[in-house]
């Protein structure tokens, strides 16, 4: 028997098609559930110390659910508390604000007084 060389071939994509597939817009009825779903969340990225990341773990592990879900309930939370009106949590903000040094933004939130309440509480608890 002769041996048979590696087999190249099958169709190859012309890249002018492969660009034009990658920029086309998706026909929502042909997509999954999972797929419409993923595509009508929206994302946000957050700089967050790794202390809150890790006490956000074990709140949403003690409470069965996902970081990235409690996450989003307290940003929504913070929200519906701010539009309320929540003069301690607008004082504790305008208290937080220091002019930035970045050219994109005017204030930085400093995390300080949150870290010095928390230690307030961890301290009266004990």
């Amino acid at each position: 028997m002769t041996k048979r060389g590696e087999r190249k071939g099958g169709l190859q994509v012309d890249l002018d098609v492969e660009r034009q597939l990658e920029q086309a817009v998706p026909n929502r009825a042909a997509q999954t559930w999972r797929q419409r779903y993923d595509a009508d969340r929206v994302r946000v990225r957050v700089d967050v110390p790794e202390w809150v990341k890790g006490r956000l773990g074990e709140l949403a592990d003690h409470y069965g659910t996902s970081a990235t879900q409690l996450g989003a309930f307290a940003l929504a939370w913070w929200v519906l508390e701010h539009e309320r009106g929540n003069e301690d949590l607008r004082e504790v903000l305008a208290d937080s604000l220091e002019v930035s040094r970045a050219l994109r933004i005017s204030r930085d939130v400093s995390l300080e007084e949150i870290v010095e309440r928390l230690k307030a509480l961890e301290s009266g608890a004990q």
